[in-house]
């Protein structure tokens, strides 16, 4: 029972450092004319990243996590 837990720590904690890097690369892909225009409407930087930059991200994301998603099932399931 303990293998199984240790197993599913592991795969938990590498999904999650790839989605991570999944994510920073969305923002990074953002220009940062995205952000400042943000702020040049008044936006907190909080406000900028929730408002505007992460729905694009999420989108520019989107196969990528996907395709995560479908390795995790596939490598537990297959």
């Amino acid at each position: 029972m303990l293998k199984i837990f240790v197993a599913a720590v592991a795969f938990g904690i590498n999904s999650g450092a790839y989605i991570a890097e999944i994510i920073r690369g969305g923002i990074q892909s953002i220009d940062k004319g995205q952000v400042e225009a943000a702020r040049s409407l008044g936006l907190s930087n909080w406000q900028a990243m929730r408002l505007v930059i992460l729905p694009q991200v999420m989108v520019n994301s989107l196969p990528a996590l996907i395709s995560e998603f479908i390795a995790l099932l596939a490598g537990n399931f297959g």
